[in-house]
């Protein structure tokens, strides 16, 4: 998964694990192209990723273990590009970008994402986006702001992006049956500015 930050990976992590979990990842997208997470063995993605099961086990007791850390470091990478592109932030949140950038993202990883796409709408990843983005709205405000900031912020971080992917990802599911631009409109109306007049009042 090219999306995921592995040189940032590496600076906190041994890089003979961030190696084989590089493996194992691409290993299990590739995988998702042709057959449901449930059907993926161990012994079958060790093959793919050209480990072998001592490797893997030394970092995962599961293939569900290892798509949940998966999906975890693609929104770690996510909030991290839309942070250094001065998307979101402390008192910083442009909804409207968030969307075309998100597009972006999508369309420059189309293949992965299309393997990817069923399990981004349910399982897992909606609770570790809120964990990690309140983990980030914490950090601004422990950095920025005070307890009154946080207690403000950090639910309006966590469903402002939340609620903006579900309808980016809804929009997807629904057949792309209006232009992205009417996504972006609502993106303005219904979270942007709300959100913007809930933060300049505390």
């Amino acid at each position: 998964m090219s999306f995921i930050d592995y040189e940032e990976m590496a600076r906190i992590t041994d890089k003979r694990i961030v190696k084989s979990r590089r493996s194992i990842f691409e290993a299990l997208v590739n995988l998702l192209h042709d057959k449901s997470l449930s059907q993926i063995t161990v012994t079958e993605l060790c093959d793919h990723a050209v480990i072998n099961r001592k490797t893997f086990y030394s970092q995962y007791d599961s293939v569900n273990a290892a798509f949940y850390d998966l999906q975890k470091n693609i929104i770690l990478a996510f909030i991290g590009h839309m942070e250094s592109n001065n998307i979101i932030g402390f008192r910083t949140f442009n909804a409207q970008e968030f969307i075309l950038e998100t597009d972006r993202i999508v369309e420059s990883h189309v293949d992965s994402f299309n393997s990817l796409f069923p399990y981004l709408r349910s399982g897992d990843f909606y609770q570790i986006l809120g964990e990690e983005l309140g983990k980030t709205a914490s950090r601004y405000c422990n950095r920025y702001g005070g307890d009154k900031d946080k207690s403000i912020y950090l639910p309006a971080m966590v469903f402002s992006v939340t609620g903006l992917l579900t309808s980016y990802f809804d929009w997807i599911h629904l057949g792309r049956v209006v232009p992205l631009e009417n996504v972006v409109k609502m993106a303005e109306h219904v979270i942007n500015q709300p959100l913007i007049d809930l933060l300049t009042k505390h």
